[in-house]
């Protein structure tokens, strides 16, 4: 009788970690979209600074949007924020 109240609890407990949650490959498809709209953001926003002639404050978002961008999925904007930081220059 006692194992049956601690195994059932137990039982449903993995059950629901197991079978209640998204996968790992859901979630990584789920954050890349989000990182990259992150990444855009701070493109754009830098963007507009540059507009404005604020260059220091351009330069920090391009600096982390570019320490953000180091997946190989991301080169691309890599790239973006490398041309952007050249022309502030």
């Amino acid at each position: 009788m006692l194992t049956r109240l601690i195994v059932l609890p137990l039982f449903c407990v993995i059950a629901l970690l197991m079978f209640g949650g998204n996968s790992y490959a859901e979630q990584i498809a789920t954050a890349e979209p989000k990182a990259n709209s992150i990444l855009q953001r701070l493109i754009k926003r830098a963007d507009t600074h540059v507009q404005q002639a604020q260059y220091e404050q351009a330069l920090e978002l391009l600096n982390k949007a570019y320490d953000n961008s180091n997946n190989p999925e991301n080169k691309a904007i890599r790239n973006d924020v490398l041309n952007s930081m050249a022309n502030i220059y």
